[in-house]
């Protein structure tokens, strides 16, 4: 007997739907467990010599699931094509239905969603003919699952919101379904807040009709989007309540209990993290679930990595890689490698570093799209490396891929987005108005809320895309009215604050020559974030004596030494949840610098005689015009707090780069003093503009302040005069004349600095010996700066 045979003895009593869906169950696993016998078979089952429309339309159907399975698409097409043009003979329509519909759910199963939409379109008319809701609602889940993964997202929403709405009217524990690919069309788009909220209405219908498997799917959609959101307890609250659906089912139960550490690993609870990967690890190598196995050696690794454990996270890393290749998961081995990299760069193997980026960046990116992860970790390299012009060039990069990847998950997909939610609500009105003609029912009153309920979810949605765009325009209003500029210079300087405003932890260090408006920069990242509600706290750290460092950061507590009257809060406490600001950050000794980087590592603080630790939360941003990295090298300034420091650098250019800028502070300023002085200058003279553009501002803006705060004081018209400017005049360089042993000490001081002070490189770049280097040294008192 054949499998063919015995497949069609199995379900001969079996007619319709149930005959069709019953070969192909007993025929599924056939194939997966004797595929080359079936191969062997295919050709026998289109026996031309067969009489039997049924048995013709049966092996033509079975014939259809091997060639699938041997992935050959055209025969497939083909096979059905023939077999549903001898069911429409035969008369058994209901069979020819469930062939499409079998034919839809398997191109989805295989992810091969442009096959799909064909399918499930033909599928939708045959339901609609029949009036078949059950049926029908099935079918579009399918239908927008396929349009949301090919991005046609204003096709998607409608369809999945129709599927919805009839199995709300019918009841159907399929409900659940809707609810979750409606969910996930909103993370498409990165609406967190519409996702979350469609969410716990599949939760309460898990509850509803008893789908335990699925309240843990659900659960664990829940607890990911709070995670992203950085809500970690209510995420730990939903995976917790995820482990406990588990049952016996261990790979969820991994799963889990991975996804737990990985909440404490963003928390920096790196202790508490490797705890829950080492769990995972081992229920992981006890079932054998080798792709979470090595996801778990790789987040064991990589957290080793944040806790200075070199060696061991190059071994797990090292014992990862192969088995995540195996995987064929590229987008996690593109992240075991970068966190390779990252490893190498923090013991100073560049070169390796180096080699595995260059080949992560070679690689296609169809499946590990998100390239983001690899320029950060060139940013890291080229930082460590001193490399400023490739850090620039991958800086900028990284930028350009923010700004893409903003314009197309808002700009674009937001628009699409609308089209759609204006035919769903066309479509809402026409339904509400044929549901007034039916009679008030319970039934029917239940669907009627459900819809109002869906109506206020599209409505707010709507409202969320109009203020985005309105919250848009106005950042970048207020931003222009803190920093005056418009040279491109100044455009980039206002995309980064921008950018790193919205990451509302992440510490900023701003450099730039003095009188370059660091301050000012750092106002502007503290009122475009969150935390603007709360205290900017600015200190000027060369200004604190470092006896009081202490008590000036720290605070203390009444009676802790002579004249401590009271208590008295440090700029710690003050700045708590708001930003912090240390200008002048190169100035401190380096035992100061221990103490204040214990802060940034544990935030938490003791006051001075004070007996329990308090914990603090601020935004850190530091700004120097001081090349800290040259001060490492001299031992004046310590590593690790400079990378604490410069998780996001922003250097401000100077004015002298940037004359175009000129016209617009001159007019700034002008209104402003005209307020503060009571006067009504309202025209510029144009040989102002000309003068101050040729002039160098080594004060830069905060000269140019000055310079037009004292010709407007003496100034008596309301012409602003150029006779009213005091411009320093400027040699020019040939007219110079300097005496040679300035000139001889300007280079030698020149050459040094070049080097970082290294004598036998500075007297090998002015072609001295380096005895005659020395001479010249103590002639002009040249000496090595101490550390600091």
């Amino acid at each position: 007997m054949t499998l063919f045979e015995a497949a069609r003895n199995e379900v001969a009593s079996l007619t319709g739907r149930k005959r069709l869906v019953g070969l192909y169950m007993r025929f599924k696993e056939f194939l997966e467990e004797r595929e080359e016998e079936m191969t062997e078979l295919a050709g026998t089952f289109c026996d031309e010599s067969v009489e039997d429309p049924q048995e013709q339309a049966d092996r033509l159907f079975l014939l259809t699931l091997v060639s699938f399975n041997a992935e050959d698409d055209r025969k497939v097409e083909m096979y059905v094509t023939r077999a549903k043009e001898i069911l429409f003979r035969m008369g058994e329509d209901d069979q020819a239905y469930v062939m499409n519909d079998i034919m839809v759910g398997i191109h989805t199963d295989a992810q091969e969603y442009k096959t799909v939409i064909p399918y499930a379109l033909e599928s939708l008319r045959n339901y609609e003919k029949l009036n078949d809701e059950y049926r029908l609602a099935q079918v579009l889940n399918n239908l927008g699952i396929s349009y949301s993964s090919l991005n046609r997202f204003s096709d998607a929403l409608p369809v999945l919101n129709r599927g919805l709405a009839l199995n709300l009217k019918n009841n159907e524990p399929d409900i659940v379904n809707s609810y979750n690919n409606i969910a996930s069309l909103y993370l498409r788009v990165r609406l967190y807040n519409k996702a979350l909220a469609t969410y716990k209405l599949a939760l309460e219908a898990c509850e509803k009709f008893g789908l335990e498997a699925m309240e843990y799917i659900v659960l664990n959609n829940i607890a990911n989007i709070n995670t992203d959101l950085e809500n970690y307890s209510e995420a730990l609250q939903y995976y917790r309540q995820a482990l406990q659906k588990c049952g016996n089912d261990y790979r969820n139960m991994a799963i889990t209990i991975n996804n737990i550490g990985m909440v404490f690993y963003f928390q920096e609870k790196y202790s508490d993290a490797i705890e829950n990967f080492e769990k995972s690890l081992k229920i992981c190598q006890e079932k054998r679930f080798s792709y979470t196995e090595a996801k778990n050696l790789y987040n064991i690794g990589h957290t080793h990595t944040k806790m200075n454990r070199f060696d061991e996270a190059r071994t797990l890393l090292l014992e990862a890689r192969p088995m995540v290749e195996n995987t064929g998961d590229l987008r996690l081995l593109a992240d075991v490698d970068i966190a390779l990299a990252e490893l190498n760069t923090a013991t100073k193997r560049y070169d390796e570093a180096l080699a595995i980026l260059e080949d992560v960046y070679r690689r296609p990116h169809d499946e590990y799209k998100d390239v983001v992860n690899v320029d950060k970790a060139f940013i890291m390299l080229y930082r460590e490396t001193d490399d400023i012009e490739k850090l620039a060039f991958y800086q900028s990069k990284l930028l350009e891929k923010y700004e893409q990847r903003h314009e197309k998950d808002f700009t674009q997909l937001v628009a699409e987005m609308q089209v759609a939610l204006d035919l769903e609500l066309k479509e809402k009105e026409a339904e509400m108005q044929r549901q007034k003609a039916l009679e008030l029912q319970k039934k029917n009153q239940e669907i009627l809320e459900q819809k109002h309920k869906l109506e206020r979810t599209l409505e707010e949605l709507h409202k969320s895309e109009i203020s985005y765009e309105f919250l848009q325009k106005e950042y970048k209003d207020q931003l222009g009215s803190m920093i005056i500029g418009e040279s491109e210079p100044m455009r980039r300087l206002h995309s980064l604050i921008s950018m790193v405003a919205a990451a509302n932890d992440t510490s900023v260090l701003i450099t730039g020559e003095t009188g370059t408006g660091k301050e000012l920069v750092a106002r502007a990242i503290h009122e475009l974030s969150s935390r603007k509600r709360r205290t900017f706290c600015a200190v000027n750290a060369s200004s604190i004596p470092e006896t009081l460092f202490e008590s000036e950061f720290f605070g203390y507590r009444k009676n802790a030494f002579t004249g401590a009257d009271r208590d008295k809060a440090g700029w710690f406490e003050i700045a708590n949840e708001g930003t912090l600001f240390l200008d002048e950050v190169g100035t401190w000794r380096y035992d100061i610098q221990s103490k204040f980087l214990r802060v940034l590592e544990s935030r938490k603080i003791v006051p001075v005689g004070g007996d329990r630790e308090i914990s603090v939360d601020f935004r850190l941003i530091s700004a120097t015009n001081d090349d800290l990295q040259c001060m490492i090298q001299d031992n004046g300034f310590r590593a690790d707090l400079y990378y604490r420091l410069s998780s996001f650098i922003i250097n401000i250019p100077p004015l002298r780069e940037r004359i175009e800028d000129i016209p617009p502070l001159l007019e700034h300023y002008v209104n402003y003093f005209n307020q503060r002085m009571n006067k009504k200058i309202t025209r510029i003279e144009k040989q102002v503009e000309d003068a101050l553009s040729q002039y160098t501002f080594p004060g830069n803006v905060r000269e140019l302040k000055n310079m037009i705060e004292h010709a407007m004081i003496i100034s008596n018209t309301s012409t602003l005069r150029l006779s009213s400017f005091s411009i320093p005049q400027q040699q020019a360089f040939d007219d110079i004349v300097i005496p040679l042993d300035e000139h001889e000490k300007s280079m030698i001081l020149k050459a040094l600095k070049q080097t970082k002070y290294h004598q036998s490189n500075a007297a090998e770049l002015l072609g001295l010996t380096p005895k005659s280097m020395e001479r010249r040294m103590k002639k002009y008192n040249i000496v090595k700066p101490k550390r600091r």
